[in-house]
C-alpha cells in the first residue's frame, strides 16, 4: 500500500501523463477515426448526427447547368444513386440512410480524400490532396461532416482509448 505522499506523487504523474496518452492514442488510431467519419457520411449523417442536406430532390444544383445530364432530373439521380450505393446499415449502429439523403459518394474520390493530420492536441480531419471539390462539399454540407459523431466517439473510447487509460491507471493506481 502506498503512503499518502506516494499516492499524491502517483496522482500527479497520472494527471500529467493523461493528456499525453490521449493525444498519442488519437494519433496512433487516426485511420480508424477517418473510417468512422467516412461511415457517418455513408449513412448520410454529419458528426452532429444531422442528416446531410439538402436532399437530392431539394438540391438546387439539379436546376443548374452545372448538373449537366442530371439537370431537372433529381428523381432519376436518386434512383441512380440507390443503384450504385444502396443504403446499408452502419457498423457504427446507424440505420440505413434514406435514398434521397446524400452520402457524398459516387466514385469514392471524396471519401478517399478524407484524411487525419496530426496536430498538437490530436488530429485534424479534412479533405486533403488534389480533390478540387472537397472545399465545395465542405462549404455545402458544413464542417460538421468531419466531426466524430457520438457513436463514433463511443467506438473510439471503447476500442482504443479505454484500454490505454486502463494501462495508465494500472501504472499509477497503486
Amino acid at each position: 500500500m502506498a503512503t499518502l505522499g506516494q499516492a499524491l506523487e502517483n496522482l500527479d504523474k497520472f494527471i500529467n501523463e493523461f493528456p499525453i496518452v490521449v493525444v498519442k492514442t488519437i494519433q496512433e488510431n487516426k485511420e480508424d477515426i477517418v473510417e468512422s467519419v467516412r461511415e457517418q457520411i455513408s449513412v448520410g449523417l454529419d458528426g452532429d448526427e444531422k442528416k446531410l442536406t439538402p436532399s437530392y430532390s431539394a438540391d438546387p444544383f439539379f436546376s443548374t447547368k452545372e448538373a449537366g445530364r442530371w439537370k431537372g432530373k433529381a428523381k432519376q439521380y436518386v434512383k441512380w444513386k440507390k443503384d450504385i450505393t444502396p443504403p446499408a446499415r452502419s457498423w457504427l449502429g446507424y440505420d440505413k440512410r434514406g435514398v434521397d439523403t446524400p452520402n457524398l459518394y459516387i466514385t469514392g474520390v471524396f471519401h478517399e480524400s478524407i484524411k487525419a493530420t496530426d496536430i498538437p492536441d490530436g488530429v485534424r480531419i479534412a479533405s486533403a490532396g488534389n480533390v478540387e471539390f472537397g472545399k465545395d462539399i465542405e462549404s455545402k454540407y458544413g464542417s460538421a461532416i468531419f466531426k466524430l459523431s457520438p457513436k463514433a466517439r463511443e467506438f473510439f473510447m471503447k476500442h482504443h482509448l479505454a484500454p490505454e487509460l486502463k494501462k495508465l491507471f494500472a501504472k499509477y493506481g497503486q
